[in-house]
């Protein structure tokens, strides 16, 4: 997927659609370096960008957000 998109070169937003646990793989991926079994919240956003800083490539969390975040209370 990553490869699809372009990352971390690609510039120019994605929006990633899927399930889990795949999602959170890719999240994972994109964070740390390696695919681990990260939990992620049906619906959530995750927004994250890319950055070089000092000649290396930084992935960011920019935010993250779930629908429960969203939710309007009376």
């Amino acid at each position: 997927m990553l490869k699809a998109i372009h990352w971390p070169h690609g510039g120019k937003p994605v929006v990633l659609v899927g399930h889990q646990p795949y999602l959170g793989e890719v999240v994972a991926q994109l964070l740390c370096g390696q695919p681990q079994p990260w939990s992620v919240k049906k619906g959530a956003i995750w927004w994250i960008n890319s950055r070089n800083r000092n000649d290396s490539e930084q992935a960011r969390l920019k935010a993250m957000m779930t629908p429960s975040m969203l939710a309007t209370h009376d």
